[in-house]
């Protein structure tokens, strides 16, 4: 059993307003993941990577992502979110990566989530064609995204996975 969502779809669910708070909240995400990223400041990535906007409703269209991303928190992983409108979710690690990846695909298992994991080697100068880039983010990705799949899959060969993700 495949769960897939549709960009449309998903933009849907997400309200016309905006609590303030809740823009306050991830303005100043955004603010700390760039500084953390920037600073190597790893222990902030999990929170820095927390969302109001539209993860939360977002979350609701396929029950059970939110399970897979508290379980990579658990296993390790710096932090864990929504990538895009769903179903895929990416996790930021710099070890365990393969105990990491074993307990969500455990987690998405148990939950009847079929997907498949891609590792990707991030990149501080956005899309290109690298030469040797490091492993740093592990992204969970349904099996069938419909458009985005094969979007990220068509990254995943051309560029040896390292296009997905811009950290370092």
């Amino acid at each position: 059993y495949v769960k897939t969502t549709s960009t449309d779809n998903a933009r849907t669910i997400i309200p016309k307003t905006i609590d303030l708070q809740d823009v306050v909240f991830n303005i100043s995400r955004t603010a700390l993941l760039v500084n953390s990223l920037n600073n190597n400041l790893n222990e902030n990535l999990k929170f820095a990577t927390e969302d109001k906007i539209h993860q939360p409703y977002r979350l609701k269209l396929i029950p059970g992502l939110d399970d897979i991303i508290k379980t990579s928190i658990n296993s390790g992983a710096l932090g864990s979110f929504l990538c895009g409108s769903g179903p895929a979710i990416m996790t930021i690690t710099k070890s365990n990566v393969s105990g990491i990846s074993k307990n969500i695909m455990l987690k998405a298992s148990d939950l009847n989530i079929q997907g498949q994991m891609i590792l990707s080697k991030p990149t501080s100068i956005g899309a290109h064609s690298p030469n040797k880039p490091k492993y740093l983010i592990l992204y969970l990705s349904k099996h069938y995204l419909g458009e985005l799949y094969k979007t990220l899959n068509l990254v995943v060969q051309k560029y040896g996975g390292s296009s997905l993700a811009s950290a370092e």
